[in-house]
Parts: structure tokens; C-alpha cells; sequence
């Protein structure tokens, strides 16, 4: 008998488990497969006893047995390389802005280890476009802000919408569940929604092995310069795949993984809540900001390396920390291998009117498993380096300098949505394409472009990008 459940809950047994809780974890293990072999002996005498010295010869043993030679154990082959399995799919679930704490959400993913990947997609309903999750709030309810912000550990994946909280005279913002647009984003295809659908998949036991671990290290927000980081992964040429998990050593996530951004939607001049790690990475080196205030502002430390507080998810949960554990992970190639559709490297601008959203069909016979779209800088400080597309705006034209792309895929096309405040009602040009500019990481290498390179890749059986 092997493990199997028999009932409607989430499979964890394994035919082959060793995992959390034993031996420091050194080589642990779980698997679903495994090869099995029976031997059976007929007249096999293998035991004596030797509890005491015999007093007279020991009499001869039996004339051996018959030699038996079992059959050959039946060959399985080998299964040819693909995605690693998903282990854990929640379904599509309905989930909403605006609900208190009914947008705040907890899946019992039930690995009993941490995933390896986890994909979180928001859309509107059946056949919309997928946007995805993100892994930290860079905006408050104080403007115009939305997506969907998670964490995990061992057991469980964290899902915060927007819930405006605030209720100040002049009330607060607007809360959105899917947000790729409004004020401060270019205007074409646009869509607000408070309610919608959200699917979570994660995965573990992946096959792939990284080309780069930084292993984890200490770093914190409010600490100039300090709160800046560059670490070489000499792999000689622009990574494949890159992921920066930012692990929460206090609080109410204490555990709980957020992952990276590739830029930042907010800064240090409104007094916005912010937070979290931005990531970028060139041939040599990836780059890494936490927030910081500027020594000149008279604001308060209002940013921070952990952050889902002030408007998402009925504040369950909440935390803002200074203080956290950061890992990078880079691998020459992608997990996932060659991606069915890639357009190139194409040039986009902020701040452009209609020429600051871009639609690219992709041609694939149905819906990508996973799409990444990124910005590669065209001017210093970070000239070459990658910042990766983001899945919702989660800040408005109100909250200082922003920027990034925002995106979203269905079974035809890719779109893309850079900043842009060009109408006669828009009276702040903070949008850039490439930001990370005040407020973050002691403004080492701070920048905020507004043209940059763009490239979409699509794959169409990449169940988990591990």
C-alpha cells in the first residue's frame, strides 16, 4: 500500500518522505515516485543465536539453500523532462476589494514545507485577463491603489486585497481588486475592478537546481545607504530566472515569505505607507533596495521592508518591519526552459499618451501558464539592468515618483500599461518607466527613466517556474 487519499482533501502523503522536522532537513526528501523491488527466500537460515558460548561443537550448518534468482524487477523508464508537478492548486475562488476582513484570505496549502513557486492570478471572471499577485504594498488607501499582495510558509499561503481603512476628513482612496489603470497609467484597456476571481498554485519537490544562492542575509529599511545591497552572481550573462524572497523575522508573518518587486509605486514625499524589496540584475550583479527616507525629508520612516498594512485586507494580519532576511536565487536559464512565444526587446516611453500602452499577441493556442514581461534600463545609473513587469498599479499619480510596468495576459494577447499623465487634469509627470528613486536604498543608484526596453516571454506548460 502506498499512500492515496480517499476523500476530498488535499493529498500529502508520499512513497517516499523525509522531510520537515528531521535531520536539520540534510538532504530531505518527498516524492510521489519511486522504483520497487520484492525478493523472496525460501530456505534462508540467516540468524543464530549467540547469547551464549556453545559448550560442545557447533553442529554443521544446513547445505545451503538453492541458489534463487529473482526476476529482473520491471524497468520503469525514466519520465522525460518537463514542468514540475503542482502540488497544490486552490481553484479559482471569489475574492474582493472593499470587503473588510472578508478581503483578507488564508489557504492551508498543506506541503508542509516551503513552496519552491508560488503563482497567485487574479482576474475578473472566465476567460478575463490574468493579472498576478505581488509581494508587498507599495500604496496605502490614501489614493487610488489595488492587486493583491501574499505571503507563504510551511502551511499556508496570505492573500490581502485592498479595504480602504482610512477615514480621515476628505475621506481616503479607492480600493480595487484588479487595477491597471486609472489616474497615472496610460488610458487605453483599462480595467477597475472591486470583485473578481483569485487562483493559487505552489509547488515543491522542483528539479531544478540554482546556478546562484545568496543564502539568507539580514537587511533593513531606514538605514541609508546600508539599506541598499549589490551581490555578484557571477554566471557571466543575464540571468535566465531570478527571484528575491524577503522572509519576515517578526510581527504577525513572522516566517511568512514576500516576494520582490521590480519597482517602486511609491516614495518618501506623500506620506503614503510603502514598502518591501525592489530587485533589478544585469550580467554581474543583482541590485537591491529597501526603503529609506531621505535625510532631507521631514516626513516620517513611513517606509519598510515588510509591509501590508494601512487599507489591505481588513488590516488582518498587518505589519510594517524595518528588519527582515533576504535571499536571492539566479539561474543562467529559465526553470521553465524556452518559452513558446518571445517578442524581443521593443523600446516603450512613459508619459506618451497612447504610446505609453502596448498589446502584443502572443499566438499561442490557449491560455500561457506564465508570462514575465520585462524593463531593461537605457540610462544610468542602471544602464542594462532588468526590472521585472508588475501585476496591478498600486498607486496613482498622487503619491510622488512611481513607475514600472503593469500587466496582464489572456489566450491571444499580452498587455502592457507604462505611466502616463498627459491629460489637462494631470499636473504631475512623477510616472517613469524605470523608478527607483527617492526613498530607497539610500538613493544609491536611484533613477527614475521614463523610456526603457521591453520584452514579453509566454510559456504554455510551465506549471511552476522552479
Amino acid at each position: 500500500w502506498a499512500p492515496d487519499r480517499n476523500d476530498d482533501k488535499l493529498a500529502s502523503g508520499r512513497i517516499i518522505s523525509v522531510i520537515d522536522g528531521w535531520g536539520g532537513e540534510v538532504n530531505a526528501q518527498q516524492s510521489n515516485v519511486s522504483e520497487v523491488r520484492v525478493l523472496v527466500w525460501q530456505n534462508c537460515s540467516i540468524c543464530r543465536d549467540y547469547s551464549a558460548a556453545p559448550t560442545t561443537p557447533p553442529s554443521p550448518m544446513p547445505s545451503p539453500a538453492p541458489t534463487v534468482t529473482p526476476s529482473p524487477a520491471p524497468t520503469t523508464p525514466a519520465p522525460s523532462p518537463g514542468p514540475p508537478q503542482v502540488v497544490y492548486d486552490s481553484g479559482w475562488f471569489q475574492f474582493n476589494a472593499s470587503a473588510g476582513k472578508n478581503s483578507y484570505a488564508e489557504l492551508g496549502h498543506s506541503l508542509y514545507a516551503y513552496p519552491h513557486d508560488v503563482l497567485v492570478r487574479v482576474r475578473g471572471g472566465p476567460g478575463d485577463f490574468v493579472h498576478y499577485g505581488m509581494g508587498a504594498a507599495q500604496g496605502d488607501d490614501s489614493e487610488e491603489y489595488g492587486g493583491v499582495v501574499f505571503a507563504y510558509n510551511r502551511t499556508t499561503v496570505r492573500l490581502w486585497a485592498p479595504h480602504v481603512n482610512d477615514t480621515d476628513v476628505g475621506g481616503g482612496g479607492t480600493a480595487y481588486l484588479i487595477n491597471d489603470g486609472g489616474d497615472g497609467w496610460a488610458a487605453i484597456n483599462t480595467q477597475q475592478l472591486q470583485s473578481g476571481q483569485v487562483r493559487v498554485t505552489a509547488t515543491i519537490n522542483c528539479s531544478s537546481t540554482y546556478d546562484y544562492d545568496s543564502g539568507w542575509f539580514t537587511l533593513e529599511s531606514q538605514r541609508g545607504a546600508n539599506s541598499y545591497r549589490e551581490l555578484e552572481h557571477s554566471l557571466g550573462s543575464v540571468p535566465g530566472f531570478v527571484k528575491v524572497l524577503t522572509r519576515a523575522v517578526d510581527g504577525a508573518n513572522d516566517g511568512f515569505i514576500f516576494e520582490a518587486m521590480g519597482t517602486a509605486m511609491s516614495d518618501d514625499t506623500a506620506g503614503n505607507g510603502y514598502g518591501g524589496v525592489v530587485s533589478a540584475y544585469n550580467g554581474t550583479t543583482v541590485r537591491l533596495w529597501a526603503p529609506d527616507r531621505e535625510k532631507r525629508r521631514i516626513l516620517a520612516e513611513i517606509g519598510y521592508i515588510v509591509n501590508v498594512n494601512d487599507g489591505w485586507g481588513g488590516e488582518v494580519n498587518r505589519q510594517s518591519s524595518r528588519t527582515a532576511q533576504v535571499r536571492v536565487l539566479a539561474s543562467a536559464e529559465s526553470p521553465c526552459g524556452t518559452p513558446a512565444y518571445d517578442s524581443g526587446w521593443f523600446e516603450l516611453h512613459a508619459q506618451q499618451g497612447t504610446k505609453s500602452y502596448k498589446s502584443v499577441l502572443h499566438g499561442l493556442s490557449s491560455m500561457p501558464s506564465r508570462v514575465k514581461v520585462y524593463v531593461r534600463s537605457m540610462d544610468s545609473p542602471n544602464n542594462g539592468y532588468v526590472f521585472e513587469g508588475v501585476g496591478a498599479a498600486q498607486t496613482d499619480a498622487n503619491n510622488g515618483y512611481y513607475g514600472g510596468v503593469v500587466f496582464a495576459h489572456d489566450d491571444t494577447e499580452v498587455r502592457i500599461w507604462a505611466p502616463d499623465c498627459t491629460d489637462a487634469s494631470c499636473t504631475k509627470q512623477f510616472g517613469s518607466m524605470v523608478n527607483v528613486f527617492e526613498g530607497w536604498g539610500g538613493e544609491v543608484n536611484a533613477q527614475a527613466s521614463t523610456e526603457g526596453m521591453v520584452r514579453v516571454l509566454a510559456w504554455q506548460d510551465c506549471d511552476a517556474m522552479c
